[in-house]
């Protein structure tokens, strides 16, 4: 049935179905998506306002370490729309292949425009960001007559072209094979054999998960891979040790940013088997986030001896990382909360 709102849309039937999809899941949670946007434009806000009230020495400094590492950010967001894109075009390429809409008459032009499309979307929506953060940086170093406005606009330009070069270079990777598993190979799932008793889930074991499911994100080469772009975004003079604190600061806080995730995904992933149990929302998010807070306090820790060790007052030190907790710990409590609140019964 066409759609005379988007009359645009009736000669591409995959990009039809994406926006009612993306239409169907926006008011199915209405309330929840629109407490998000709020959230980010206040993130946002708040990002610009801290910049508006910050030192001049402090954004000159900012300038600086844009500029001085503008190559190193370029390579990051290269290979981020490169796995992005990539990662998206096995998944439409899997959809495409078992759904319906495939069966549909479509000229040649419009599934051409619709596939990449569906393709480049993560790449659009990383340069629709890029854009709006460099607008409000600039806007506001701008405002507060900052030097180095010309290098930050270059070094903004350079990311930008290297995000639509890696979405590009990502259609010279080639797709991979799809995996025809025989009836006999051992990576088919088999029934279970008799042996002990599969471990029985318990409200007190799920303060666990969240700190086991950052241990199992946090593999060899996703490491390996983040110690190369650490070292690529040390300046060039710098010391060993300098170089080490650099490193420590930056795995601490991609520990505490992870974790975070781990919270709201196990509180998204426990939805299937806390549904029909009447278990309102308050012990859920206890038993779930008391160990979390508890990681979350001393990664932060950590975090406040490296930068106690970089040259910090010991009082700067702890503040700065008594501050950094709180904000982990109500970001942690909130996205608990939230999918838990929305999920769980009554």
């Amino acid at each position: 049935m066409p759609d005379r709102r988007r009359p645009w849309l009736a000669a591409s039937p995959r990009l039809f179905a994406a926006c009612h999809r993306a239409g169907n899941s926006w008011r199915r949670h209405k309330r929840r998506n629109r407490s998000g946007v709020l959230v980010l434009i206040a993130l946002w806000v708040g990002a610009v306002a801290l910049l508006a009230r910050a030192p001049l020495s402090a954004l000159n400094a900012g300038c600086l370490w844009c500029e001085a590492h503008a190559l190193a950010l370029a390579v990051a967001g290269f290979a981020a729309a490169l796995a992005l894109v990539s990662r998206r075009r096995a998944v439409v390429r899997a959809d495409a292949a078992r759904s319906w809409l495939a069966a549909l008459p479509v000229s040649r032009g419009a599934a051409y425009v619709e596939a990449r499309t569906l393709e480049l979307a993560p790449a659009v929506m990383l340069l629709a960001v890029l854009a709006i953060g460099a607008a409000s940086v600039l806007g506001v170093a701008a405002s507060r007559g900052v030097g180095g406005l010309l290098g930050l606009a270059q070094s903004a330009a350079l990311l930008a072209a290297a995000v639509g070069i890696g979405a590009l270079a990502s259609y010279g990777i080639p797709p991979g094979r799809d995996a025809d598993l025989p009836p006999g190979s051992r990576y088919v799932p088999h029934r279970r054999r008799p042996g002990p008793p599969l471990p029985r889930a318990s409200l007190a074991g799920l303060g666990h998960w969240p700190v086991r499911r950052l241990f199992a994100s946090l593999r060899p080469r996703v490491v390996a891979r983040a110690f190369f772009a650490v070292m690529l975004a040390v300046p060039l003079g710098a010391t060993a040790d300098s170089a080490l604190l650099m490193l420590g600061v930056t795995v601490a806080s991609a520990s505490l940013l992870l974790l975070i995730v781990s919270v709201h995904a196990a509180s998204r992933s426990s939805y299937r088997w806390l549904q029909p149990v009447p278990l309102r929302p308050t012990p859920w998010c206890q038993a779930l986030l008391g160990r979390s807070l508890l990681a979350l306090a001393a990664l932060a820790g950590v975090w406040a001896e490296l930068v106690w060790l970089a040259g910090l007052p010991v009082r700067d030190a702890l503040q700065r990382g008594f501050a950094l907790w709180s904000l982990c710990a109500l970001l942690a409590i909130g996205v608990g909360w939230f999918a838990t609140s929305r999920r769980v019964g009554p």
